[in-house]
């Protein structure tokens, strides 16, 4: 019912994705391959994509919504791939605004959503969701940059799984969850969020795009997606991008 695109090695599964896309692919069409050479993260960051270790895919999704709820998209994926993988793999995902995966304090995966909402034709206007997991990865598989910062299923639950069962899981999951959004259940998906948001209550730091720092403690996102902070003089900040940090009193970073 939901075609599968798969490859060996491809430069990004949503540039091809995109292309599927504007080729006209059906809703919950999907990309998938076992290694990416330029796989790219949100901020027009690299992923590191070993081959055969990490499930690298992208779903092509045309949500029967209003272009303004696109944005929020991120998150009801974010909690598709944590819902999915405590299923699969029987551990308590953690989500960090707007589209990390953490298990065990380091980062699991990502996710990167490209949209093109506004369109004449119906059901011509889409998105298409990269997801990026660490699956079956050892810390040799990871640069020495990144050892410390990230994990994969295995290093957390010394197993290793099948990628391509937990695709399935996950893409059964993110289209379900799809549909509860196109039915208004976004603010259910986003207490769900919440419920794992590893930063709700906690002193962050986040750069404005004007160079500006501001530290405050994190309310968590907004019914619009938005992650809202409160400075340091009791003013609430409203952040649409941009890096958010645990203040480093805290981590003790």
């Amino acid at each position: 019912m939901y075609p599968i695109f798969s490859f060996e090695t491809v430069d990004s599964t949503n540039r091809i994705g995109w292309e599927l896309a504007l080729q006209g692919v059906a809703h919950g069409s999907a990309v998938k391959a076992d290694r990416q050479t330029s796989g790219r993260g949100r901020l027009d960051r690299s992923w590191h994509s070993p081959a055969q270790k990490g499930l690298y895919c992208s779903i092509v999704i045309r949500p029967q919504v209003l272009a303004r709820e696109y944005p929020k998209i991120t998150l009801v994926a974010g909690l598709s791939v944590a819902t999915a993988l405590d299923k699969i793999c029987g551990c308590k995902i953690s989500l960090k605004w707007p589209n990390d995966i953490f298990l065990g304090g380091r980062k699991l995966g990502g996710i990167l959503t490209e949209a093109f909402p506004i369109a004449n034709d119906k059901g011509a206007a889409f998105a298409v969701v990269g997801i990026g997991v660490n699956i079956n990865s050892r810390k040799e598989d990871f640069p020495l940059e990144l050892v410390d910062r990230v994990t994969s299923v295995f290093l957390e639950i010394g197993r290793e799984h099948n990628i391509h069962d937990v695709f399935k899981e996950i893409r059964k999951v993110f289209l379900g969850d799809i549909s509860r959004f196109e039915h208004g259940q976004f603010p259910e998906i986003l207490a769900e969020w919440q419920r794992r948001d590893m930063l709700n209550g906690k002193m962050v730091t986040w750069m404005k795009q004007s160079g500006e720092v501001i530290c405050g403690r994190c309310l968590g996102p907004d019914s619009d997606g938005l992650l809202s902070i409160m400075d340091d003089l009791g003013n609430y900040q409203m952040v649409i991008s941009g890096d958010v940090l645990l203040h480093v009193e805290e981590t003790g970073f």
